[in-house]
């Protein structure tokens, strides 16, 4: 092949599909100036059809009832049968069943197949339960014998274990092995911190939503709920101070003294670059 442009040889159409982008000439608009023919883009309806590539070119036709009138593919119609083709556009196989089409013996050797690719849920006879509900009485019985009754109770010592583990996520950290205690909740003390901060994030400054802001362990020990120990991060920044912990122990210290003494957030604003493992370089950005 050869660039009609440059007029630079190439072994196939790929290569000269690849080399077009040189000269800033998309694919379609080479292929109507060098390529095409009369007969290329047009349907025998007389609409148009869809560009592809320079080396299909365009569709033959603009829509399958089309390609269902073409004499070629009704002789493939005749030698394979109607089985293959689509039950959308008028097909003799439209609104039939598999033993209609193919008979009882035949049928049943088709849904045994699904059966094995699918799970039997996906099949009515496969799931005796299908199409039933509990009755109102038997769901108080469910309800009854689950109430005030733990994982251990209810499944056993080893599968209760198994269970807890999915619900942390298998994320076994060094210092969230308690439970957070009752200080923790404590609504005036939050209101005091969301004042002090004016209600935005200690480290991006971004304003805290109601439902997106976490209160935050700077030492992550869950027991320690001092005023000192506690600030407000919005859920991004939160994620953040999960790793490199003996990092942010450091910064989250210095930021929470400065917002106790002034009672607001400096307007000098840490950013951080974590390439490096952020080692003790931070930019001041005002």
């Amino acid at each position: 092949m050869i660039c009609e442009i440059c007029k630079t040889e190439f072994k196939s159409i790929k290569a000269l599909s690849s080399h077009i982008r040189v000269h800033n000439i998309k694919k379609e608009e080479y292929y109507n100036k060098y390529l095409k023919d009369k007969g290329d883009g047009i349907c025998e309806c007389g609409n148009k059809t869809n560009f592809i590539s320079l080396t299909s070119g365009y569709h033959k036709y603009c829509s399958t009832k089309c390609q269902s009138n073409d004499p070629k593919i009704i002789r493939k119609r005749k030698v394979f049968g109607d089985n293959h083709w689509t039950k959308k556009y008028g097909g003799p196989n439209k609104g039939k069943t598999y033993e209609e089409i193919h008979g009882k013996i035949k049928s049943r050797k088709l849904k045994n197949n699904l059966s094995r690719i699918f799970s039997k849920k996906y099949i009515k006879n496969g799931n005796p339960f299908y199409g039933k509900k509990h009755t109102e009485e038997n769901r108080l019985i469910f309800f009854k014998n689950r109430v005030g009754k733990s994982y251990e109770q209810l499944y056993g010592f080893e599968k209760a274990q198994k269970i807890k583990e999915k619900q942390r996520g298998k994320r076994k950290n060094e210092y969230s092995d308690c439970k957070y205690p009752y200080n923790f909740y404590d609504l005036n003390l939050r209101k005091l911190i969301l004042k002090e901060q004016i209600n935005t994030c200690a480290i991006c400054g971004c304003k805290l939503e109601k439902y997106r802001k976490n209160l935050h362990h700077i030492n992550y020990v869950k027991k320690d709920n001092r005023r000192r120990n506690l600030i407000y991060l919005c859920v991004s920044c939160h994620v953040k101070t999960n790793g490199n912990r003996d990092f942010w122990k450091g910064i989250l210290r210095k930021i929470n003294r400065i917002i106790i003494i002034e009672k607001t957030i400096p307007k000098e604003i840490l950013t951080l670059e974590i390439e490096k493992k952020l080692e003790n370089k931070i930019i001041l950005r005002r």
